[in-house]
């Protein structure tokens, strides 16, 4: 979908209407009503990069337990150990460690594919926005329904319409935001993970095994807990 999907929109008629013209009444705004609703159409479908990334980056949290046997172990619980369960994930583990570099490049395309994703939100978002300024100028150009007049009734059924039609644009111009929002979060995450904590880790790791120092064991330990905790928040949000 392309970023650029609000079109230029009808704008309302220059000469005032007639409050007798029961067609009028009837399809005030309709030009309006579907060159928006075309553009609202134009949503997204393709599957959700941002738990297709997260799934990644679990992958990469696996890895990083490869030379940590002992947390497998543990989080395999009683039962997990006596089924065998502590063994698959030390191979799989073991396994997702040597093809780290073949994760990370399908995390970066999911991350890619997010911000693409996310850029198609503002642009719902904005075409929503543009909907409704363009349909408040509509309403505000109407004839002015009066008292006892000929179909009073029915410009003051379709301007209610209208307005209903402006609210539930707003409403889908936030939800379309909340989303991106929510999106611009997890990437925030996943850069912090790939930029920061994994090349700390790296770091911390190559030095236990040169020089098999517990300072160095620490803070390995200390960057895995800190992108198992980056993961955890990233699940959290897509709930």
């Amino acid at each position: 979908m392309s970023a650029d999907i609000v079109p230029a929109l009808p704008q309302p008629p220059a000469s005032p209407l007639e409050m007798g013209d029961a067609q009028a009444a009837a399809g005030y705004a309709a030009p309006l009503l579907e060159a928006v609703g075309q553009a609202l159409a134009q949503r997204d479908t393709t599957p959700d990069s941002g738990a297709a990334l997260v799934r990644e980056l679990e992958h990469i949290q696996q890895a990083l337990q490869a030379r940590d046997p002992h947390r497998i172990r543990r989080a395999s619980g009683v039962l997990g150990r006596l089924l065998g369960r502590d063994l698959e994930a030390q191979a799989e583990a073991e396994t997702l460690s040597s093809q780290m570099g073949v994760v990370l490049l399908r995390a970066d395309q999911q991350a890619l594919g997010l911000q693409q994703r996310l850029d198609d939100h503002g642009a719902m978002a904005a075409a929503a926005d543009a909907g409704v300024a363009a349909l408040e100028r509509w309403i505000a150009a109407a004839p002015v329904p009066a008292s006892g007049t000929q179909l009073t009734e029915a410009w003051s059924r379709r301007l209610d319409h209208l307005q209903r039609v402006a609210a539930a644009w707003r409403l889908e111009a936030a939800q379309w935001r909340l989303l991106q929002q929510q999106g611009n979060e997890l990437l925030q995450r996943y850069r912090h993970i790939r930029e920061v904590l994994l090349p700390a880790w790296r770091q911390a790791e190559s030095a236990v095994q040169a020089a098999h120092g517990a300072a160095h064991a620490t803070r390995a330990a200390q960057a895995q807990q800190r992108i198992l905790a980056e993961v955890q928040a990233m699940r959290a949000r897509l709930r």
